[in-house]
């Protein structure tokens, strides 16, 4: 009996895991050694027919030359359809190999979704080291890009070496598509920098206005954070570009969003504590602007994540107080605060990165440039209602002195009226009464008059 129900469990438990063994001997089965190509699909993640190597720093294997006659198999499988950070303690190397049915030849593009340094890219044609030869990098649409030639029945080896550690989504893409793709998210990132140019220009006319340091402040974190963006895209001009290593634009965004938290919140007068947090955060940005070091980027992922915190722990503190702008701004820094904790978290190889992690930090950076505009509008309400509610205030209380003072007034001249009209009724009385002869001075002197005066009272 014993024996049936262990069988019936075993037929069981593998009726279940048949269908999940299937599934990965499929997804085991589709990353193929080669990726193949065709224009009419778009742009390729590479991470699925990607292997890499580690470099070694003491030199055995250091040039492309010598990866070149490396054998596949002395190479690891990726195993993500996108590619992502491998851990390893220096540079790697990443090999792809890539055909194409096309009859004739195409250009093809290796590119990334942003501007790469530490990137060198060679192609090796049909696994022959003598064709090894090195792609130069060109900058087109804001992005890194390194361009190759597929012909049919020809397959190309592309040898990448990253120095550093660093997660560079890898993408190919045929030249027409890639130019459709960047004509596509240009209009969209004009859209975005005309949102935020707008909104610091409106706020800046309030700023003007009202003369309140929260405008002052907003305004720079917003121009200071279009222009990281627009070093991070790509899109600085080249007139600039050689400027872009002697001032560090996030730490700039950083230091002016703690200068407009501390300025809108008050925290300097309702909550010292989180505002000593706040002048440090803004001490070490301030630092940081011109200082460019090893571990800058390192800093930065802190820095960022702990600002947002005690930004959003101040806003459900005031909020708590009965402050209603804080609504506004603690949905401001909810929103940025979670797509930049994901852009990080891709950045830095714990997620696998793709392009939605990208741009959801820039609908973040548009959703709480709306918010925050919205909070100081909120703020400038409130403090209109409180400046009526107070020249109310004030009136009641001139009205209220006013009739003291009548009040005053009436009472000391009813105290006074009722002793005076006795006073006057007493005078008025002793005026009709008769004077009395010895009153009257000398007959001699007066005779007429006294003769006549009592001629008159007879």
């Amino acid at each position: 009996m014993k024996k049936d129900l262990t069988l019936v469990n075993w037929r069981r438990i593998s009726c279940f895991l048949l269908p999940f063994c299937c599934l990965i001997l499929i997804s085991k089965l589709a990353h193929s050694e080669t990726l193949k190509v065709s224009s009419a699909h778009g742009d390729y993640p590479i991470g699925s027919a990607l292997y890499y190597l580690a470099d070694n720093k003491y030199g055995a294997i250091t040039t492309a030359e010598d990866i070149a006659n490396t054998p596949l198999a002395d190479f690891k499988k990726h195993q993500a359809s996108q590619f992502n950070r491998v851990s390893v303690d220096y540079g790697y190397w990443l090999r792809v190999d890539i055909s194409s049915d096309a009859p004739a030849g195409e250009r093809w593009l290796l590119h990334s979704d942003r501007v790469l340094y530490n990137l060198n890219v060679y192609a090796l044609v049909n696994h022959q080291a003598d064709s090894l030869r090195h792609i130069p990098a060109q900058l087109e649409g804001g992005r890194s890009v390194y361009a190759f030639e597929l012909v049919s029945d020809e397959t190309v080896s592309l040898l990448i070496h990253i120095d550093g550690k660093t997660a560079v989504p890898l993408y190919v893409q045929d030249a027409s598509g890639f130019t459709n793709t960047i004509t596509i998210i240009n209009h969209l990132f004009s859209a975005f920098a005309g949102l935020i140019l707008g909104l610091a220009i409106y706020n800046f006319f309030l700023y003007l206005r009202l003369k309140q340091a929260s405008y002052f402040f907003y305004v720079f974190h917003l121009i200071t954070s279009l222009y990281a963006i627009i070093v991070f895209e790509g899109f600085l001009p080249d007139l600039l570009r050689s400027y872009e290593g002697h001032f560090n634009q996030s730490y700039a965004s950083i230091l002016f969003a703690c200068l407009f938290v501390r300025s809108f919140m008050s925290t300097h007068k309702n909550m010292p504590k989180s505002d000593f947090i706040l002048v440090s955060i803004a001490c070490i940005s301030a630092g940081l602007i011109f200082i460019t070091f090893e571990h800058s980027h390192f800093i930065m992922n802190l820095l960022t994540p702990a600002l947002g915190i005690t930004a959003i722990y101040i806003a459900v503190h005031r909020l708590s107080k009965g402050f209603k702008p804080a609504r506004f701004f603690l949905l401001g820094w909810l929103f940025p605060l979670l797509s930049v904790v994901l852009f990080m978290f891709a950045d830095i190889g714990w997620l696998v990165y793709s392009a939605a992690y990208k741009y959801c930090y820039f609908l973040g950076v548009a959703v709480e440039a709306l918010l925050f505009s919205l909070a100081l509008a909120d703020r400038v309400t409130l403090l209109r209602e409180e400046k009526i509610l107070l020249e109310q205030k004030n009136l009641e209380l001139a009205r209220n002195e006013n009739q003291t003072k009548d009040d005053f007034l009436t009472a000391v001249s009813h105290e006074l009226r009722t002793p005076l009209n006795a006073i006057f009724g007493g005078l008025q009385s002793a005026q009709e009464l008769p004077k009395p002869a010895s009153l009257c001075p000398p007959v001699e002197a007066n005779t007429g008059r006294c003769k006549r005066h009592d001629a008159a009272h007879q």
